[in-house]
């Protein structure tokens, strides 16, 4: 089963260390401790990131010029990977930036996290974890996944159920120049 996740529906809470708020697109389980938990958050100054220990971070921009995390400039289409146990401090490069964040329990689940830029022809993925997402970052995406056809817009998310593991989900823009972010869980 696939579901496509409005970003007006998105659950919005405060960060941890009480100095933001954040959109949570999904988790699970949805009690604490949980095993990941996928969400976008806007930041507007510099600051400490909410630790959490045992656990691993993925973080993107999907909006805004960068972010200076651990002497790193991350700008829209980059990554960066880093341990929740960590103090990190997050330094705004001209203005305010809204990120995609995935953190997961370190040892109880892997994440493949990768962005997909301007899809100009249709491109087969495969996704083999227990549930998948795509995240829309810019412009608009047609997805087919088991015969029904999606349109991803910004900042919407498509989210993919074990069912269709090892099946062949055809993404391709239906914008010039869209692109989105392929995530993808098993624990």
């Amino acid at each position: 089963m696939a579901s496509l996740l409005s970003w007006l529906d998105y659950k919005i809470m405060k960060w941890k260390n009480g100095r933001g708020e954040t959109s949570e697109i999904a988790r699970f389980p949805m009690e604490d401790p949980f095993l990941w938990r996928l969400s976008m958050a806007p930041v507007d100054e510099n600051g400490p990131f909410s630790l959490f220990p045992g656990y691993d971070r993925y973080l993107t921009l999907v909006e805004g010029k960068g972010l200076r995390l651990k002497n790193k400039v991350i700008q829209i289409g980059e990554i960066i990977k880093f341990s929740g146990d960590e103090n990190i401090s997050g330094e705004l490069i001209d203005g305010k930036i809204i990120d995609l964040n995935l953190i997961i329990r370190r040892g109880h689940v892997n994440a493949n996290f990768e962005i997909l830029k301007s899809i100009k022809d249709p491109f087969s993925y495969i996704f083999k974890g227990d549930i998948s997402f795509i995240f829309g970052v810019t412009g608009e995406i047609n997805i087919t996944c088991d015969g029904t056809n999606y349109i991803l817009k910004k900042n919407d998310t498509l989210q993919i159920e074990s069912a269709h593991r090892n099946k062949p989900i055809i993404i391709n823009e239906k914008v010039p120049d869209s692109s989105c972010i392929l995530i993808d869980l098993d624990w």
